[in-house]
């Protein structure tokens, strides 16, 4: 889910060797479509086995069959989940709850689902210092540095239209009650990337 240009669905099939039956990267952004195809057509023999669908997976819609997948990842990508509720004025959780909902009815008995999230007021700054390492290493040293300003500017705004509820940066515990009210059991999380994350594991409901 979020599946951008692809780097965890190459990740998932080079770790495997090829041998899952697919993998179905999601994502509602069109201009991953082409590469996407462009790691597709250089990691598989059977394009169908690694296929791209450009799909707002927060709406629901039923797009995939009841208990389709074996499991479910998704990378720093669902905290954006928007949903505006007209008559309200405000941002809502909606989009959030449905996604976890729809991932839950989608997988089969047992499935796993393996997602990250950011902290509640995840500092990018740090997440920077932490690759400061690769100052000594980097060849574009002003090209680096020119990204890290920008991550961090980029990451001011999205704090700031978390604050108004536009996207989720929630407490693990806040994550945990979703997870089960959706039906997800065996909820285990640790703190990652930087300490600026949590990476959730969870059983479908059976």
């Amino acid at each position: 889910l979020g599946c951008g240009s692809g780097p965890l669905s190459e990740a998932i099939w080079r770790r495997t060797a090829g041998q899952v039956a697919e993998v179905v990267g999601v994502d509602c952004a069109a201009v991953n479509v082409r590469p996407y195809e462009d790691l597709r057509t250089s990691l598989v023999a059977n394009p169908d086995r690694l296929r791209f669908v450009c799909h707002d997976f927060s709406a629901g819609l039923g797009l995939f069959e009841h208990g389709r997948f074996d499991h479910a990842v998704s990378g720093l990508s669902i905290s954006y989940a928007e949903s505006w509720d007209q008559e309200r004025r405000e941002w809502t959780q909606t989009a959030y709850d449905r996604i976890l909902a729809e991932v839950g009815r989608v997988l089969r008995p047992g499935g796993r689902f393996v997602f990250s999230v950011n902290v509640p007021s995840p500092s990018w700054a740090r997440v920077g210092l932490s690759s400061a390492r690769s100052l000594i290493t980097t060849t574009g040293t002003m090209r680096f540095l020119k990204k890290s300003w920008r991550m961090i500017r980029y990451g001011a705004w999205l704090k700031r239209e978390a604050r108004a509820g536009r996207f989720h940066y929630l407490p693990h515990a806040e994550v945990t009650a979703k997870l089960q009210a959706a039906g997800f059991t065996n909820i285990e999380h640790r703190v990652t990337y930087a300490g600026q994350a949590y990476l959730f594991r969870a059983l479908s409901p059976s």
